[in-house]
């Protein structure tokens, strides 16, 4: 029986992607890697992404490649939070490592979604009257594709996360969405 040669990963999905987040050109990313971002919220529709140094940037939404990504997050949105009423508040717990952003930037941010207190390093209580992903998308905006974020809406039961990687996103949905829950009634 002859050897199999090992599957090239590079040859089905090669990193020829670049994401564009202020001044800095990121990548290169897989695209499973980029559909991964969608999922996670670091990229937006209006996101700048091309697929080499030379290659003029466009839109991720316009990207046919990423169009099943962001409609997957559209239908999954829908139904898993509900917007908050009017004046309702939301309270959030925000775990952070932080690689290359600054505290002082998370903190701006921060102030802008609602009152929130520093727990210890890195993590955040937030009482805000914005939805999950709103809080997700203000403070994708504020870090790095480098820096790591947890946010649990502790109101809803929602999580949601930033940069945590394909493995850790797939395990962490597994977890976090188990529809058979351990009942508390015997502690």
């Amino acid at each position: 029986m002859p050897k199999a040669s090992p599957l090239d990963l590079a040859a089905v999905d090669p990193a020829i992607w670049r994401v564009y987040v202020g001044e800095t050109l990121y990548g290169p990313y897989t695209l499973g890697q980029l559909q991964g971002f969608v999922e996670e919220g670091r990229i937006g529709k209006d996101s700048l992404i091309g697929q080499s140094d030379s290659e003029r940037l466009v839109k991720a939404g316009a990207l046919k490649e990423l169009r099943e990504a962001f409609a997957k997050l559209q239908e999954e949105d829908a139904p898993n939070e509900t917007p908050p009423q009017t004046g309702a508040v939301s309270n959030y717990l925000i775990a952070t490592q932080l690689a290359r952003t600054s505290d002082v930037d998370l903190i701006v941010c921060l102030n802008s979604l609602g009152k929130f207190a520093s727990v210890f390093p890195g993590t955040f209580i937030l009482s805000s009257r914005h939805r999950l992903r709103d809080v997700q998308k203000a403070l994708n905006d504020a870090v790095t594709l480098d820096d790591q974020l947890i946010i649990v809406n502790a109101t809803s039961g929602r999580l949601g996360w930033l940069n945590i990687g394909t493995d850790t996103n797939i395990h962490l949905k597994e977890i976090w969405d188990t529809t058979e829950r351990s009942d508390d009634s015997d502690l």
